[in-house]
Formats: C-alpha cells, sequence, structure tokens
C-alpha cells in the first residue's frame, strides 16, 4: 500500500490518505497521548493515592500498583497508615475520605441542596456555615461522585462483552460564568458527551480546559524552548493554547464576525481583553 503525503506548511500542513484522497490536519501524537492520559485520570479515577507533588515522578503512581516506590512511615494519629515517596520524600496518609473534615454532618446536607437547586449563599445561611466551608463540602462531594462513577463504570466492559454496541458523540460551546466579579466576562468552554445509543448511559462528560495548567505560565515556557517557532503538530505543548495565542483566536474570530467593529487592537496583552469573552485565569483550554 502507498504510504500517505503531507502537504502545506506550518499549522495548516495535512496529511493526505493514498486510499481516499481525503486530507487531515496533522496533530501531536504526545498531545492526543496527555489529553487521552488526562481524561482517563478524570472518567476512571479511584480512591488509590500517590504521591502528591505534582512535580514528583511518582505522581500518578499509585502504592497499590507500585509499591516499590514508597516506603511505610508509620501511621496517623487516627490510625491511618502513611507512606514516603522514595523520590521526593514527601509523606501522605491514606484514609477515609472524612478524615480531614470537621463537619462532616453537613455533606449529605449540601449535596441534597445541591440537587435541589439552592443557591449557595443560602445554603451557607441555612447550615450556618460560611461559604468556604460550603465550597470545601462541594469540592469533597465532586470526588466522591467521580469515585463512585468510576465503581460503577470499570464494569462496562462486561456489561458491553458480546455486543455490538453504538455510541452517539455530539460536541457544543458552552459560555460559563465569569470567573471574577469584579470583571463579568464570559468563559467559554467545549463539552463534549458521548452516550450510549441504547441505554442513554452518559460514558463520559467532559470540557476542554485543563484546571492544572495556566496559559500564561505555558507560554513562557514555550519561550525558553523555542516552542513557538515550530509547527504546532512539532511543538513540546501542542495540547494547550498558549495565552497569546488564544487571544490572537478570539480577535480574528469578533473581527470575521464584526469587521466594523474597532474595540480590537492586536497589540493587546492577554489580561487586557475589552469584549465578552476572556481566558481563563487558573487554567487552559485544550485543543
Amino acid at each position: 500500500m502507498a504510504r500517505g503525503k503531507v502537504s502545506g506548511s506550518g499549522d495548516e500542513r495535512t496529511y493526505v490518505c493514498p486510499s481516499c484522497g481525503r486530507s487531515s490536519i496533522l496533530k501531536s501524537n504526545k498531545a492526543l497521548a496527555e489529553e487521552y492520559a488526562r481524561l482517563s485520570r478524570l472518567n476512571r479515577r479511584t480512591k488509590r493515592e500517590s504521591c502528591p507533588s505534582v512535580a514528583c515522578i511518582n505522581h500518578g503512581a499509585t502504592v497499590e500498583l507500585m509499591p516499590s516506590r514508597y516506603r511505610k512511615f508509620g501511621k496517623t494519629a487516627k490510625g491511618d497508615p502513611r507512606y514516603q515517596c522514595k523520590a521526593c520524600k514527601k509523606t501522605f496518609s491514606i484514609g477515609r475520605s472524612t478524615r480531614r473534615h470537621k463537619r462532616s454532618d453537613l455533606n449529605g446536607k449540601v449535596f441534597r441542596s445541591l440537587v435541589n437547586g439552592v443557591t449557595l449563599s443560602a445554603i451557607s445561611r441555612l447550615l450556618d456555615t460560611s461559604l468556604p466551608e460550603v465550597y470545601s463540602k462541594i469540592d469533597f462531594i465532586h470526588e466522591q461522585c467521580q469515585a463512585f462513577a468510576a465503581d460503577r463504570e470499570k464494569r462496562l466492559p462486561e456489561v458491553f462483552e458480546g455486543d455490538c454496541p453504538h455510541f452517539a458523540t455530539d460536541t457544543q460551546i458552552l459560555q460559563v460564568n465569569w470567573p471574577d466579579k469584579g470583571i463579568r466576562k464570559l468563559v467559554e468552554v467545549r463539552h463534549m458527551c458521548t452516550v450510549h445509543s441504547d441505554s442513554k448511559y452518559v460514558i463520559a462528560s467532559t470540557t476542554d480546559v485543563d484546571p492544572d495548567v495556566h496559559p500564561l505560565a505555558v507560554e513562557k515556557a514555550m519561550d525558553i524552548i523555542g516552542d513557538k517557532e515550530k509547527p504546532r503538530s512539532m511543538r513540546e505543548n501542542a495540547r494547550i493554547w498558549f495565552a497569546s495565542e488564544y487571544i490572537e483566536y478570539i480577535c480574528k474570530r469578533h473581527e470575521a464576525t464584526n469587521p466594523k467593529s474597532s474595540r480590537w487592537h492586536r497589540n493587546k496583552k492577554p489580561r487586557e481583553l475589552d469584549d465578552d469573552i476572556r481566558l481563563l485565569e487558573m487554567a487552559a483550554r485544550v485543543r
């Protein structure tokens, strides 16, 4: 079979299939693998623990799967086992998910309030607790829901075994609330959902936002290694929109839909957007 060919230049390089003649934009295999790993962590979350340091090589390498990377380090005051990472020497404990909660009795009440559409300020007032405490409970509930879903969904291969399942996938652009009440601008997020056609079970529901990456930090790292000068498919950081690139994209789109608008200028800095759409402050959009 004849090999395909690559045509075009820069970010518009495409691969032309030798069989059907169709072409598609080149993508980075590294970026695809990184995003697959990120989504896998989200949708297959378990209660297993690993080194808490994001910069450590053992981060994500769980005690259960790779015990040789850790050593036992006594127990906590409540009797939970503590471990030490052999790489960075950080310690962490494994125990009940509510072990650090001061008022664990509020978890169920906050969950029921959220399900019934009670506002956060009303939850704080009704339960006689502070808003930071409510936010902390929401983070905990989110983690528990992910763990519950992961426990159920690990059995999906057995459910589909011997069958020929069909799935439907769709995407949509969501405009979510502003991240700062002092700057009332919307943030665009791409949402993708995959549903099993027969049972209507939602297999995955994800967004193109990585909360662990900062777009300005990515851009600084790219400047250091000269990543910007490379074609997008060959970049070290091909998965993430860096700050000024995303600004330029928004500018082009705005000019295409508002050709007579004079509010947009090419020399704007990332934090000086004056239209309705702005950058995420502490997260980056994924390509």
